[in-house]
């Protein structure tokens, strides 16, 4: 009886040991959140998945080129709390974000401010956490 209190104990605290890299995905290291920047384009789709949901923008260069830009945004859960579902956002939509953009030079944004969505201001937030 204690060999296998003992086991079930190890087992215990080696999966508390090996969850801390768990946490670490959650560090925007990546992303240049004190340049933001400001990327407006058009929908081309929205993925309402864990553990982030994922939103592909086509935005028109400077010199007409079109540029595919993938926008991170939080979990299906706590988007769910600020009000979205897995339609609020459609191909053809039209989107303004702000954040910071990858430090590598990869299309890709870490929502940090504001979303608007054909006009209208989103919330990308969960109101239950400050």
């Amino acid at each position: 009886m204690k060999i296998r209190l003992l086991a079930v104990l190890a087992v215990a605290v080696a999966l508390l040991i090996g969850s801390g890299p768990l946490l670490a995905h959650h560090a925007f290291a990546w992303a240049d959140n004190e340049h933001p920047i400001t990327l407006s384009g058009t929908v081309m789709e929205f993925w309402y998945a864990n553990p982030h949901s994922q939103i592909m923008v086509d935005v028109k260069g400077k010199e007409g080129e079109i540029d595919h830009w993938m926008i991170e945004i939080g979990p299906p859960a706590a988007l769910r709390r600020a009000g979205w579902s897995s339609a609020t956002i459609k191909q053809g939509d039209q989107i303004t974000v702000t954040g910071g953009a990858a430090k590598d030079g990869r299309k890709i944004l870490n929502i940090a401010g504001k979303l608007l969505l054909n006009g209208k201001e989103l919330s990308t937030h969960d109101p239950n956490v400050s």
